[in-house]
């Protein structure tokens, strides 16, 4: 693994939700890595604190309350599934402003073909950062860009 993996994935260990690979490349990453082991060190010591301790129940008039809550809320315009499948890539660059996120995850809550499409191009994004390896250069490549710039713009 050449790159840190993200929090998200780095929970899914301490979860035990990766598969044996997967499991497997993280443990050695997080045993190389000081920064991403002080954030499993983290997440682990959270989880295990968590689940040591009873669910809290939830109060009678909560469900009633939430729907009151929901019913009153601005409505949230509707996006298409052509418009919800353009906004994924960006989404998962983190790229996109906090309504586009609104609007994006409303629909993805509503429509379980676009969700779908969301976590296999999550799937896919985070399988092509796994098999990205930096690709050495020569120290002096900036200079021979810049070099080759001025040269060009000189004729």
């Amino acid at each position: 693994m050449t790159r840190c993996p993200r929090p998200q994935k780095i929970q899914a260990y301490v979860d035990r939700e990766l598969t044996g690979t997967e499991a497997a490349l993280i443990a050695t990453h997080l045993h190389s890595c000081p920064h991403c082991g002080s954030i499993h060190d983290w997440l682990l010591l959270i989880s295990q604190t968590l689940s040591g301790r009873p669910r809290p129940r939830a109060r009678e008039d909560l469900l009633p309350l939430i729907c009151q809550t929901v019913d009153s809320a601005p409505q949230v315009p509707r996006i298409s599934c052509k418009r919800a499948r353009a906004l994924i890539s960006p989404h998962l660059d983190g790229e996109l402003n906090s309504t586009e996120q609104v609007l994006l995850w409303r629909h993805m809550f509503a429509c379980e073909e676009c969700y779908r499409e969301l976590k296999q191009t999550e799937q896919i994004t985070e399988a092509l950062h796994r098999q990205t390896r930096p690709v050495p250069v020569s120290a002096d490549l900036a200079v021979r860009i810049h070099d080759a710039i001025a040269a060009d713009r000189a004729q």
